[in-house]
């Protein structure tokens, strides 16, 4: 049975309570935009404690939600603001900004909230972390338990999964097997950021990325740092528009994805060679032209996107 009046329970902190028990991420404003509850679950999903929130304008874009193209929800499309404008629940896909900067997925569902007289006097906010199902999967590119096969400063498979796994995926292939394809990346001018900042800052900045590509990922790609500032992800493409925009998203993402440092927003932007293998490939020649394709997207000025067959993407 519910809560009864009468009975001496403070009905504030019996809803907070059990809002704080929920899944979801979740937050309440008023009708001029404040927060007025951040849950505990919003405050794990986002790295935010209630006390940095709570009291802030929405509007302050604490979490700037992004779109996969990069659209910044806050500008355009803004799911809280229709819903409140309209009386009518929106739900929407995006990507949040972490607390830590890297971006994690998530599913957005914005409804009014109305007084007695049915006039709106806020909305909720509830938010699921889109990740999590990714995880669960049970893929043969899982992130592997052996120590060797990790790289210690990111936790990102390494050089030689890689190298196991293509083997592997190649000889899968040629006998009809699921096909797949390279994303190849390098972090744009990343030797001008150390020099910059400090290799401190730039084992930070590696890390972020990584957190951002493992939680943009599905659950049958797997992302590896192969050297410096060079990461790759065996992705499940079968076809180049599919592996085109899958590659544009990881580095719309990357570049949203900010690293703070004493009181700075710093950002780094990625070059990408992408490509889908093919039966007749060896490893050799399958990260060739991955490298092929990154140097031309280089080539052409950085923060791009170069498929093959030739399908460039240029950052906007």
């Amino acid at each position: 049975m519910g809560p009864q009046s009468g009975q001496g329970i403070d009905f504030e902190q019996f809803y907070g309570h059990m809002l704080d028990q929920l899944v979801d991420g979740v937050y309440l404003v008023d009708a001029w935009g404040i927060i007025r509850y951040w849950n505990r679950q919003a405050e794990l999903l986002t790295g935010y404690p209630a006390a940095e929130v709570v009291g802030r304008a929405c509007s302050d874009n604490i979490l700037c939600h992004v779109d996969e193209t990069g659209q910044c929800l806050c500008m355009h499309g803004c799911p809280m603001r229709a819903a409140m404008a309209d009386s009518q629940e929106r739900q929407v896909e995006a990507y949040l900004r972490h607390r830590d900067g890297h971006r994690v997925p998530v599913h957005i569902r914005a409804a009014p909230l109305h007084d007695v007289n049915g006039r709106v006097v806020g909305c909720v906010h509830c938010f699921s972390d889109n990740t999590a199902g990714r995880f669960a999967c049970d893929t043969a590119n899982a992130r592997p338990a052996d120590p060797a096969l990790i790289d210690s400063l990111t936790g990102l498979a390494n050089r030689r999964h890689l190298e196991r796994e293509l083997i592997q995926s190649l000889a899968q292939l040629q006998q009809g097997g699921p096909a797949f394809s390279l994303i190849l990346a390098d972090i744009d001018y990343f030797h001008r950021f150390n020099d910059c900042y400090g290799y401190q800052q730039g084992d930070r900045l590696l890390k972020l990325l990584a957190d951002t590509l493992s939680h943009t990922c599905r659950c049958h790609d797997t992302p590896y740092r192969l050297a410096d500032d060079q990461l790759l992800i065996l992705a499940r493409c079968s076809q180049s528009g599919d592996l085109a925009r899958f590659a544009e998203r990881i580095r719309v993402l990357v570049g949203h994805s900010l690293l703070s440092e004493n009181g700075r927003a710093l950002c780094v932007s990625i070059s990408v060679g992408a490509t889908l293998a093919r039966p007749q490939d060896t490893t050799a020649s399958l990260m060739n032209r991955a490298s092929r394709l990154l140097h031309q997207s280089k080539q052409a000025g950085r923060n791009r996107v170069t498929c093959d067959p030739a399908v460039n993407v240029q950052a906007a």
